[in-house]
């Protein structure tokens, strides 16, 4: 299983990307999990798309907080394994995905692909989705004016992508794989992230010979102490090069991506995928806590990086 959940995200905002093949049997008339999140605070969770194998007699459906089987989709009506289905369905203390087998018979291998982002929870989060605020939140609100810049539409939520001038590079690894029975093997070298600078996985695709059924997986091994950070099996991906799936997780040590088989499967998948890297800015180091010198601690102080970005106003302002 990933070891990725709102507990061992280090550097919010992740979009983490799940890629799942359900053996089963689901039995006739039963459900089976896809994501069940039962603690997420002090995070916030986003549900931001999903898809499955077009089925008629199969629904998916989602919980979120309160909000009991906020969406019911027969999955015959959805875009394929192919296409990714949007959401925005928001939680802050569970989330439950499930699949519901409506047939009179048990179903197997059932592919199902999802993905969520994982946020700090801040002022403006606790305010925007009606969570109660402590004595430190309540301090920022009036110091920022929180709740009438909400109301006027002056802070809507970002995902805070990179700009262009931001960026030191933009890297394509692409790799014919031969996805041998037992082989664990790197697509491309480990990205070493040079000190000052962060790296973020964007994108995989990837292509195989046949219709894989068995478990093949593309893991991902955040920094030095996260191995098998994702663990999305390549049956849930969209089997073509032309169609890319997204996600968004940064990393300041070093990324590796591997193709890891566990059954003997036709020879040459092709698997690429896409990292970003960019300067490591002191809003980064506020945010994840990571070391900072006194001159960087000082300037941060003498920018209010500390306050903005506990309340969610940073780099929008207020």
């Amino acid at each position: 299983m990933p070891k990725a959940n709102p507990q061992t995200v280090k550097y919010p905002p992740e979009e983490l990307l799940f890629g799942r093949l359900i053996a089963g049997p689901i039995a006739a008339n039963g459900t089976s999990n896809v994501q069940n999140i039962i603690r997420i605070e002090p995070r916030i969770i986003c549900s931001t798309g999903l898809s499955t194998t077009r089925t008629d007699n199969v629904q998916l459906h989602a919980t979120a907080d309160v909000l009991t089987d906020v969406i019911n989709l027969n999955a015959g009506a959805l875009q394929g394994i192919d296409r990714l289905n949007p959401l925005q369905l928001w939680a802050a203390k569970a989330y439950r995905l499930w699949v519901e087998n409506k047939t009179g018979a048990p179903i197997t291998n059932r592919a199902v692909r999802d993905k969520y982002l994982v946020e700090a929870l801040n002022t403006v989060l606790k305010l925007r989705w009606g969570k109660e605020l402590d004595a430190e939140d309540e301090r920022l609100e009036a110091k920022f004016d929180l709740r009438r810049n909400l109301a006027a539409g002056r802070l809507p939520y970002r995902f805070p992508t990179l700009s262009e001038w931001e960026l030191s590079r933009a890297v394509w690894v692409a790799r014919l794989m031969t996805a041998g029975a037992g082989s664990d093997e790197g697509i491309g070298d480990t990205i070493t992230i040079p000190k000052g600078e962060k790296a973020i996985l964007t994108a995989i695709a990837s292509e195989a010979p046949d219709v894989v059924t068995d478990e093949v997986y593309v893991k991902v091994d955040r920094d030095k102490d996260q191995a098998d950070y994702l663990e999305i099996n390549i049956a849930a991906l969209p089997n073509s090069l032309d169609w890319v799936e997204t996600l968004w997780v940064p990393a300041v040590e070093e990324m590796a991506v591997r193709l890891v088989c566990q059954n003997a499967q036709a020879g040459g998948h092709r698997v690429r995928y896409q990292y970003v890297r960019a300067p490591l800015t002191l809003a980064d180091k506020v945010k994840w806590g990571l070391e900072m010198t006194a001159e960087e601690k000082t300037n941060a102080e003498d920018h209010d990086l500390y306050d903005r970005i506990a309340a969610g106003i940073y780099p929008l302002g207020a």
